[in-house]
């Protein structure tokens, strides 16, 4: 039963990552519309909480800031931010590979994985001052 809900659960998630990254090739002048920050966020958030049920707690590290972050940009003014689209497309590759992976651990250097949290930390930094 928790296996075949771990596969409902992998599933489901690609099918939001390939949505996203549909979506983001949409995008131009780094101008998110309101409905993929909110589906960014919703997915990012889902991974955060559900992942480590189904055997992935790795995933949180990654996916806890970038939800984080989009959470910020959709409750503040929607600061624009340079690379966003770049990190966020890096990002959703990780995640995609992890979860069909067998391995443990993000498919990428932890040095790079912390350049991803800051990264995404530091625009919920910048988009929660707004929000005050």
């Amino acid at each position: 039963m928790i296996e075949r809900i771990k596969n409902i659960f992998i599933t489901e998630t690609q099918k939001d990552l390939t949505a996203i990254q549909d979506q983001i090739e949409l995008v131009t002048n780094n101008i998110f519309p309101k409905e993929l920050i909110e589906k960014i966020f919703r997915t990012m958030h889902t991974i955060k909480g559900s992942a480590p049920m189904f055997g992935f707690p790795h995933l949180t590290e990654i996916a806890m800031p970038v939800s984080r972050a989009y959470e910020a940009l959709y409750r503040g003014k929607g600061i624009q931010v340079e690379n966003l689209l770049k990190e966020t497309v890096v990002v959703v590759n990780i995640l995609h590979t992890a979860l069909t992976s067998k391995e443990d651990s993000l498919p990428v250097t932890e040095d790079k994985t912390q350049l991803l949290i800051k990264f995404f930390d530091n625009i919920y930094s910048l988009n929660k001052e707004t929000d005050d």
